[in-house]
């Protein structure tokens, strides 16, 4: 797995499609959404959560997912169900909280 994604890394994907992976052999294509700023527990940290809309139809309860750019090997997270987009699609969003960059 490759080290987290920061949230300049994500807000510049936007809009891109990643790769949901249901099982060892079975991913979907989710779009992501938008990166939302949170509150970190302190200034020497930060905190954001990435929104991703899954295809119309397709449901997911709160899990530990590997998430992927195409063709990369992605970031296992937990994702929780969040408000549906516009389009009545499901939303699946990680949240993390880091230390800032150096």
């Amino acid at each position: 797995m490759y080290p987290m994604p920061t949230r300049e890394a994500l807000q510049q994907a936007t809009g891109k499609t990643f790769q949901l992976w249901i099982d060892a052999a079975q991913t979907i294509d989710v779009e992501l959404l938008e990166v939302i700023d949170g509150i970190a527990m302190s200034p020497g940290y930060q905190c954001f959560s990435a929104h991703f809309a899954l295809p119309s139809g397709l449901r997911a309860e709160q899990a530990v997912f590997r998430v992927s750019p195409p063709g990369d090997e992605g970031w296992l997270l937990l994702m929780s169900p969040g408000q549906p987009d516009e389009h009545g699609r499901q939303v699946l969003q990680a949240v993390f909280h880091m230390e800032n960059p150096a």
